[in-house]
This record gives C-alpha cells, sequence and structure tokens, in this order.
C-alpha cells in the first residue's frame, strides 16, 4: 500500500540508504534489478532454512560480494567490480 511504500522509504533516508526506484509504469527502467532478484532467488533458495537473522544476513553479504566480484554479467562479460575499475573517470 502507499502506506506501506512511505514507511519504506522514510526508514531507508532515516538510516542513510540510498533509495533507487524506477518510475511507476516504467519497467525498462528495472530489468538489471529484475535480472539481479531472479538470479538472487534462485541462488538463494528457501530464505526460511537460515536458524538465525545472522545467518540470513551472512548469507545476503557473501551473496552480494559474489554477485559484484566474481559473477560474470553476460552485458559486458565481467563482474561489476571490474567493470567500474576498468570505466573508472
Amino acid at each position: 500500500s502507499a502506506d506501506d511504500s512511505a514507511d519504506v522509504v522514510d526508514l531507508g533516508s532515516a538510516s542513510g540508504a540510498q533509495l533507487s526506484m524506477s518510475a511507476k509504469g516504467s519497467p525498462w527502467q528495472n530489468d538489471y534489478k529484475e535480472s539481479f532478484y531472479s538470479h538472487f532467488k534462485a541462488e538463494a533458495g528457501d530464505l526460511n532454512r537460515f536458524d538465525t537473522l545472522g545467518e540470513l544476513v551472512e548469507f545476503l553479504y557473501h551473496q552480494i560480494f559474489y554477485y559484484n566480484h566474481y559473477r560474470i554479467h553476460s552485458m559486458r562479460k565481467m563482474p561489476p567490480a571490474e567493470s567500474r575499475t576498468r570505466h573508472a573517470v
């Protein structure tokens, strides 16, 4: 709902997070996010398998680190971290 969305935005802003949202009705703006989440869900499996929040957070950290530093992305043929290093201005 709109109230839930406002709460999420408020929480993110208060914690200093940089929020990234596509404009409503603009699915072409989030294709890379959809790709990330589809791969993430397939690789993660059932998130209820973790006994503690700490185990889940550790898994999330490792998955994101792997995605950014080791997983080859089809468009650039390299991980995002390598792409940023090569194309730094």
